[in-house]
């Protein structure tokens, strides 16, 4: 039984998770990251220090928060077949260790993606498709603007809600008591 292989109407070549793992499995894709975005596979840039300075912050911040276990960085998330993003820093329902297979965005409460050469594709291609897969609230820490970007109550479309702070706190709404500094995202 073969593969079926998605052409779009567009005559572009939709993969969908099971093509990338089997070019994954055969070495054909080397040692770059991808995000599987709307059945194209999209190369990771390379990260320059204030983008790892403030995934490691908002990453330490978010696990005093919500625990160890519960915070992912830099793996898959499932939306769909055509569709496994590898957000910079989320955070899950349960711990990572209770999950069999890759998570899905039903246990997911809280994405962030860590901007510096990607902000419109976060702002934009990656915004809409983490509200219209229903994640609760989606965070854009742009270290350019030293802004956070808050996204919150999802829509098919994006997000209801878009705040934009570069100082004062944000509440995760996963975990209404804590509180996360703006700057200390942007170190």
């Amino acid at each position: 039984m073969g593969t079926t292989v998605i052409l779009s109407a567009d005559r572009k070549l939709r993969l969908t998770r099971k093509h990338v793992y089997v070019l994954l499995d055969a070495g054909l894709l080397g040692d770059a990251r991808y995000d599987l975005i709307d059945g194209e596979l999209i190369q990771k840039m390379s990260q320059k220090p204030p983008h790892v300075r403030s995934l490691r912050a908002t990453t330490h911040l978010l696990e005093d928060i919500f625990g160890r276990e519960q915070v992912g960085s830099q793996g898959p998330v499932v939306i769909d077949e055509t569709n496994e993003p590898e957000p910079d820093v989320y955070v899950l329902k349960e711990s990572l260790l209770s999950y069999e297979g890759t998570p899905t965005v039903e246990d997911v409460v809280l994405v962030v993606e860590i901007s510096d050469s990607t902000i419109s594709t976060d702002k934009n291609i990656k915004m809409k498709l983490y509200g219209s897969a229903g994640v609760q609230e989606y965070w854009v820490v742009d270290v350019n603007k030293r802004r956070v970007i808050v996204h919150r109550d999802p829509e098919e479309d994006g997000y209801g809600s878009i705040e934009t702070l570069s100082e004062g706190e944000i509440s995760p709404l996963a975990s209404p008591g804590s509180i996360v500094a703006v700057t200390a995202l942007l170190p």
